[in-house]
């Protein structure tokens, strides 16, 4: 069974192939890239978000069904999960992609990348902002 390219998050290479609203330059659908760019480490955050796919919270919000054709698309990719909340468009984009910390404890050695990391290239731990405790 291959991916579906039609799901794929990738940039729209010809400007008729682009979903509504998103420009084929536009880097809100672009792949994103969890290596740490000065290191070259795979960039994993350091705890699961509040609405992550791996807490019971997440599974509520998104439905097991899409939970586990997300997983099994990543892993049908040989792709570690992009946290939902570091991509161009999430919550915390200044803090730069990484890989979901629920996904890299559950999948992490099932993906080429998860291997090559803790082989080779290395983790580098990446921090969500803690919320203002005053609000």
């Amino acid at each position: 069974m291959t991916a579906d390219p039609a799901r794929a998050p990738a940039r729209a290479a010809d400007p008729d192939d682009a979903p509504d609203g998103v420009e084929p330059d536009d880097d809100r659908r672009a792949a994103a890239s969890i290596l740490d760019r000065e290191t070259g480490k795979v960039r994993v955050l350091d705890q699961r978000c509040p609405d992550c796919l791996f807490r019971q919270a997440g599974r509520k919000a998104f439905g097991e069904d899409r939970v586990a054709e997300v997983i099994a698309e990543n892993l049908e990719a040989g792709a570690l999960l992009t946290c939902h909340k570091t991509l161009p468009y999430g919550d915390h984009p200044e803090i730069g992609p990484a890989a979901c910390a629920g996904f890299w404890a559950r999948h992490r050695s099932d993906v080429l990348v998860g291997r090559l990391a803790q082989l080779f290239l290395g983790v580098a731990r990446v921090s969500l902002p803690r919320k203002d405790p005053a609000h």
